[in-house]
């Protein structure tokens, strides 16, 4: 569960680092809620109560996540608010 807050955190300014780590546990936690709610009713009536449908939706949910990894673009590693201020676009 490390992996994303260790991703962004050589991408952020440190002195935002509560704002976005907020963010990123709500980008973890609103989707597991859904999955929470929703797989069960996903589980019966679409993948026809058959562990091996679950572990192919799984999958594929993982390759397509998988492919869309190739669209995202690092941008360089920021550690001062001042370097966000002078990026394109930063500091709105």
């Amino acid at each position: 569960m490390g992996v994303p807050y260790i991703m962004a955190v050589r991408m952020i300014p440190s002195t935002r680092y509560g704002v976005y780590m907020g963010i990123i546990n709500m980008m973890i936690v609103i989707p597991m809620l859904i999955h929470s709610v929703t797989f069960g009713w996903i589980y019966s009536n679409v993948l026809g109560d058959n562990p091996n449908n679950a572990i192919t939706f799984a999958g594929l949910g993982l390759a397509v996540a998988a492919l869309m990894m190739l669209w995202i673009k690092e941008p360089p590693i920021v550690r001062d608010v001042d370097e966000v201020m002078a990026m394109p676009g930063g500091g709105h």
